[in-house]
């Protein structure tokens, strides 16, 4: 019989005894019971943390060389990390799907998967399905989606590497690779790992109980124009009035609607559909659903947008490309707060307010035919334009600043800042792209930076022609490179006409190269333009082997041949050095 056991059994014995004792005893049996319940709550809170403490803590790696798989595994325990080691994308993916589920949410009765991988490692070139493939495959499951996912590749396909960090991956490892950046990449991704996971996420759950004033959305301004619209989508977002949206493309169309969106209480989802990326049979089932057998190929029942943006808000983007026929059945969505599903027999409610966009003139669209009046007149209940970035320059600076630290977070640089001369060079570009433009301009400029802990000019050059086979910066073949080196759209001035800096030679990396280097074989001219050094009077462009040597080459001159201290200019290993004199025949 247990201590509390006996207390209990004195208790009984003498209930109908002195009142005091009684007390006394009630009392003795409710601390026992307070410490028992207080010791389970603890020892729960205790099992967590120590299940969160496993959490995000190994690295998983997919490679099919059994050699690089066995360097990669010594490299983990040299740093002292745990990883999963698998030798194909197919065999990765089979184990994630048995150990993690695709659904954004669990039941109260399923215990949420924890992810134990703060970081993946794959190779690019692999037999079946190669490491953009996996990156698009793992990224569909949202315990992966921020995890950083670094490409393993060799030195000859590094262009297919920059491809890779567009398509999301958050950096790239040449191999054969050393153990110092084996632990830059480890490193950078502990510290991604510990600034996500101090990020409030917010769900559609919580839609509801943000303040009026929050900008999750990212809606970023300065300029008065841009207050006055942010003061009126305020004034508006309530309302479960239609909207109607327009402007040039890049100006933000979607950003505000998402601003209307998070502004408006409304606790469904915020759901866009480009009506111009979809062929007009397959938006039909896109925007209202098909039932299980309406065609071939449908063979279960599948919700369409507007039933998951019940409650919330649809984005309509390029909704004057849309169909005259789906054009009558969204009027009839409007009207009767209902849609019909592809093969069904009932009607569906639906409460979702309808938010459109188009970069056309829509007026004369109606005029013309092209888009029904009285869907146009459904549609614009409320009224906003953008108007281009062009028109309000107040807001490059504090954009640029935004996406900088965007991409600083997605490609691990230390870039604090924009230098003066950067910001005067982007404030003299005419930005026919807009806000996406300025923002691939920044995407660029970041990962071109390094080491750097500025943006400068110098960054904003478009270097593509060295990836992707000799073309002129402005597209056009050999020769013809009227526009080399714009860093923005077409008719924007070059960073030397805009920041006047006519040097005789470049800077990158800290490591000054004399444009008369640049020419060395090549036929090349000394150019006043920073920017151009990759394209020569002959319209050739050098290639990314070339622009290496060069660099090597200027950074053993400055060093006087000392090769560590060059490797130090460079931001590369001795050992990498070592091999790219060796690949390159410098002696």
């Amino acid at each position: 019989m247990s201590f509390s056991t006996k207390k209990y059994a004195v208790y009984a014995e003498n209930k109908n005894s002195n009142a005091g004792l009684r007390l006394f005893l009630q009392i003795d049996i409710f601390l026992d019971s307070f410490y028992i319940i207080i010791y389970l709550v603890m020892e729960k809170i205790d099992k967590k943390n120590q299940e969160s403490a496993k959490a995000g803590n190994k690295i998983l790696i997919v490679d099919d060389d059994p050699h690089m798989r066995s360097a990669l595994s010594l490299s983990i325990k040299k740093i002292g990390k745990e990883g999963d080691i698998f030798a194909s994308a197919e065999e990765t993916l089979n184990y994630i799907s048995k150990n993690f589920t695709l659904s954004e949410t669990v039941s109260e009765n399923e215990i949420s998967p924890i992810n134990p991988y703060f970081l993946i490692l794959s190779d690019l070139n692999m037999p079946g399905m190669d490491g953009i493939s996996f990156l698009n495959e793992i990224k569909k499951y949202p315990v992966f989606q921020s995890v950083p996912f670094v490409i393993i590749t060799a030195y000859g396909t590094i262009e297919s590497a920059v491809s890779a960090m567009k398509s999301g991956a958050s950096d790239y490892m040449l191999k054969p690779f050393d153990i110092s950046d084996f632990e830059r990449i480890v490193g950078n991704a502990e510290k991604f790992s510990s600034y996500s996971s101090n990020i409030f996420k917010r769900t559609a759950k919580d839609n509801g109980d943000f303040p009026k004033d929050i900008n999750s959305s990212n809606f970023i301004y300065k300029s008065d124009a841009m207050k006055r619209i942010d003061e009126y989508i305020k004034a508006v977002a309530a309302a479960d009035a239609t909207v109607l949206i327009t402007g040039e493309s890049g100006t933000g169309k979607e950003v505000a609607a998402k601003r209307i969106h998070e502004l408006s209480g409304r606790k469904g989802r915020f759901v866009a559909v480009n009506c111009s990326a979809i062929v007009p049979t397959l938006l039909e089932s896109e925007l209202f659903g098909h039932e299980k057998g309406a065609f071939t190929g449908a063979v279960s029942a599948k919700k369409g947008k507007f039933e998951q943006a019940d409650n919330g808000t649809i984005f309509l983007d390029e909704i004057a490309e849309m169909d005259k026929n789906l054009q009558a059945k969204i009027l009839r969505t409007l009207q009767e707060k209902t849609i019909d599903r592809v093969g069904g027999d009932e009607p569906v409610s639906v409460n979702a307010r309808v938010v459109a966009a188009t970069n056309k003139d829509i007026e004369k669209a109606v005029s013309d035919g092209n888009f029904r009046d009285d869907l146009f007149y459904r549609l614009n209940v409320i009224r906003l334009h953008l108007p281009p970035l062009r028109n309000r320059k107040d807001d490059v600076i504090a954009l640029a600043e935004y996406f900088t630290s965007v991409y600083s977070n997605k490609y691990f640089r230390d870039v604090a800042g924009i230098s003066e001369d950067a910001k005067k060079y982007l404030l003299s570009l005419d930005f026919q792209g807009n806000i996406r433009e300025l923002e691939n301009i920044i995407e660029r400029a970041v990962i071109l930076a390094q080491e750097d802990k500025f943006l400068d000019v110098r960054h904003f050059g478009n270097f593509e022609p060295a990836f992707y086979g000799g073309l002129g910066l402005n597209g056009g073949k050999d020769g013809d490179c009227e526009n080399c080196g714009n860093a923005g759209g077409a008719g924007d001035k070059t960073a030397a006409d805009n920041t006047e800096n006519t040097t005789a030679s470049i800077s990158i990396n800290g490591i000054n190269i004399d444009n008369a280097d640049l020419s060395l074989d090549r036929g090349f001219n000394g150019t006043e333009n920073n920017i151009d050094i990759l394209i020569g009077d002959t319209g050739h462009s050098l290639n990314i082997k070339e622009m290496e040597e060069k660099l090597i080459l200027a950074a053993l001159k400055e060093t006087g041949g000392n090769k560590t201290k060059a490797a130090e200019k460079l931001g590369i290993t001795s050992r990498t050095l070592r091999n790219k004199l060796k690949e390159l025949g410098i002696n």
